[in-house]
Order: structure tokens, then sequence, then C-alpha cells
């Protein structure tokens, strides 16, 4: 796992322990877009031959992310565990300052599918909100509601990582 995957999710347990989502803006080019995330579910079954004359229907469902012109396949194991006091900062392009417990949101990860390359997906499901980082071969990008944490709109911007630290 990426140090800015787990600096993105992880942070120490104690009272008061916060953090930011995103790294300083300097390291991002000018690429940003406005996506609208859609999230669903996907049932995949599968039939597993148990022994040579009984057949088993799998059924998993997966939860998927339609991003711009990508679909986020999320693994269905992988809720990731944080901290229970764990909160997110959210700063506004006006210096206003959101603090928002994070704890009742879904931490996935997942792929980006049809794509020759390989990627990676991390993101955060609360309600309709989606924040992650999406690594699609040497490229990082990182997603995040349009007006922050408490957002109640689909808007999303989706920023490219200017620079890619090693």
């Amino acid at each position: 796992m990426s140090p800015l995957l787990v600096g993105c999710f992880l942070v120490a347990s104690f009272p008061g322990a916060d953090f930011t989502f995103w790294p300083n803006l300097p390291l991002f080019d000018d690429f940003s877009e406005t996506v609208y995330p859609r999230i669903y579910e996907k049932t995949i079954r599968r039939r597993r031959d148990i022994s040579s004359n009984v057949y088993v229907q799998e059924s998993n469902k997966l939860k998927m992310i339609e991003v711009g012109d990508w679909t986020l396949e999320l693994n269905p194991e992988s809720n990731l565990v944080v901290a229970p006091t764990l909160w997110a900062e959210w700063v506004s392009g006006n210096g206003d300052v959101t603090l928002k417990a994070i704890q009742e949101c879904d931490y996935k990860l997942g792929v980006v599918t049809s794509l020759e390359t390989s990627s990676r997906v991390a993101v955060a499901l609360c309600g309709r909100s989606v924040t992650g980082y999406i690594s699609v071969g040497d490229v990082v990008f990182f997603l995040e509601p349009k007006n922050g944490a408490n957002s109640s709109e689909e808007e999303h911007r989706l920023y490219r990582q200017g620079i890619l630290l090693n």
C-alpha cells in the first residue's frame, strides 16, 4: 500500500485527532474536471464445481462507481477499519473549515475496470459523497465532493496529481 494511500485513511487514534484528505494543492497540475459519480451494486454469479456431480451457484454483490468514463469495481471484502475518533477536515476555497466524523462511511479498495494498465482505487463512501484516491498506471487522481464533506450535491471534482513523489 502506498504511503499516500495510508496517509489518506489512517491516523493515530487520540481525542481531537484530525487530518485533511488531500496533500497541498501545488502538487496538482491544472487538470481538474467536474464529474457526477454514480454508485450502484452489480451481482456477479459464478458456478463452482464442488465435486464432479454437484454444482453450487455463488452470488456476490459488488459496489461499482461510474466516474466519468471509468468504472470503479470495489472489493466487497475490503471494508477498511478506521479509528473511532477519526475526523475529516475539509477546507473550502474561502478558508472555511468543516470537521466531520467519518465512522459512518464505508472505506473500500478496488480497481478501475477495462483498462490495459494497472490500477488501484481507495475510496470513502459516505452516502452519495465519494472521496478517493485513483491510481492509473503512473498517474494519480483524487476525487472529492465539490463543496466538501457535508455537501448533499452529486457534483464532485477529479484532480490529477502533477508531480509523482516516489
